[in-house]
């Protein structure tokens, strides 16, 4: 069968291609940089879309006039001034419907668990259910899955929730009891192969959910046992407090999976029982530990979990510095360069200057755009105050205090910090 899978370069339908390819299916991939990755999979033919711009059915005609069936697999999770939910979950699906509908092609739309009730809570249910309702009243054969929350290795869900598992003391939302059940990726690809190749005809709707129904407590217990962290030990925070979190994390980094939106969808997720047309999933550990995780993923998660605390603590240093320096402690900045034989205007222009900088770099480090920026301009203003240093007032490094010695893991962090930042731009996988 010759199959269209829009949000191909994403976690579910990067793996879901990989499946039906080795059923034997041609797969016809659809991505926004396509060229990219047609020189890495030659074997899937690539066509270049964009769910942003992509939203009348003329963008998609000549796209689905060739193939047998089309799966939608394209979701985000949270907004940005890239992508928003309307026309990526909304408009570009209808979009795309219409089209396949005008053509006479099949549709499989993958939704989410949640946006099968009218009262959908949160924007991203909301766009997912118009898409979703649009479908259904087309004149076309379709099916439309409803997947749990997906875990597996490269997923954004899998990936917040083993950060949070991995912290030394884990967090838990109030009491850590709120339910559900995660269907692993194998799982969900494995019904969702068996549907394209048992087609049921006319219209169905499925609810992809897992063997197990966990608390939020008992999976990231379950997580932390297999990145092989030992035992979790829980400390509880109140909701409200929590919300305010999830809008610093929001601040922080704009495509963060910790987010209100997320925030309550947990809250108020409901534990379906599946409706499967095939066999049901493995429980979730067997099938975690039937790919066991490396010591690399135990290691991403724990720098990304201590990754928003770094941010915000070098950040409260470089502020706090140039506030000090600009406000709260001037007389010392001027006997500090007096000492090197700097004073008046010259000594005013540096204590201005080196304040501002401080106090600049630190607010641009909580932008989340300009962070790499910051992290670079930090690197090298600290590496200039060194060298200064060092010519003008060598004794300083002999300071008990460390105050020129403390710049050490400083410049370690900050280097860190500007590894662990993606580029934006970059055409790797995307998450949900």
């Amino acid at each position: 069968m010759r199959i269209l899978i829009t949000g191909a370069t994403g976690f579910i339908g990067f793996h879901l291609a990989q499946r039906l390819a080795a059923a034997g299916h041609e797969i016809v991939g659809a991505a926004r940089q396509a060229d990219t990755w047609r020189t890495r999979l030659p074997a899937w033919e690539w066509r270049t879309c964009d769910f942003m711009r992509d939203t009348n059915e003329e963008d998609w005609t000549a796209r689905v006039a060739d193939v047998d069936l089309v799966i939608n697999a394209v979701g985000i999770i949270s907004e940005s001034h890239a992508q928003g939910f309307t026309p990526v979950q909304t408009e570009a699906p209808q979009a795309l419907f219409s089209a396949c509908s005008r053509a006479g092609v099949r549709v499989l739309q993958i939704s989410a668990l949640g946006a099968q009730h009218p009262e959908a809570v949160t924007p991203f249910l909301r766009s997912k259910r118009l898409a979703d309702d649009y479908l259904w009243q087309l004149p076309v054969e379709c099916v439309i899955a409803y997947p749990a929350v997906v875990i597996g290795q490269g997923g954004q869900s899998t990936a917040l929730f083993c950060q949070i598992a991995a912290l030394p003391i884990v967090p838990l939302p109030g009491d850590g009891a709120q339910r559900i059940n995660p269907i692993h990726i194998d799982d969900l690809c494995a019904a969702i192969t068996h549907l394209v190749e048992h087609w049921p005809g006319g219209k169905h709707r499925y609810l992809l959910t897992g063997a197990d129904t966990f608390t939020v407590r008992e999976l990231y217990s379950l997580l932390r046992a297999w990145m092989n962290l030992g035992k979790a030990r829980f400390v509880s925070i109140p909701l409200p407090i929590l919300s305010v979190a999830a809008r610093i994390t929001e601040r922080l980094k704009p495509d963060a999976l910790l987010r209100r939106d997320t925030l309550q969808m947990l809250c108020s997720a409901a534990t379906p029982a599946p409706k499967f047309p095939t066999s049901p999933p493995r429980p979730l550990a067997e099938a975690l530990w039937a790919r066991p995780a490396l010591r690399a993923d135990t290691r991403e998660a724990v720098l990304s979990g201590l990754q928003p605390l770094l941010v915000l603590s070098i950040a409260f240093v470089w502020i706090f510095t140039g506030l000090v320096s600009l406000l709260w402690n001037v007389p010392a900045g001027y006997a500090l360069l007096g000492n090197a034989g700097i004073d008046g205007p010259l000594a005013t222009f540096f204590i201005h200057a080196g304040g501002t900088a401080d106090l600049g770099l630190g607010m641009l480090m909580l932008i989340g755009k300009w962070r790499r920026l910051a992290y670079r301009l930090q690197l090298g203003l600290m590496l200039a105050y060194m060298a200064i240093i060092s010519m003008m007032l060598p004794s300083a490094w002999l300071d008990p205090l460390g105050a020129v010695t403390k710049n050490l893991p400083l410049l370690a962090m900050t280097a860190l910090l500007l590894m662990l930042e993606p580029y934006r731009s970059s055409p790797g996988l995307s998450g949900e």
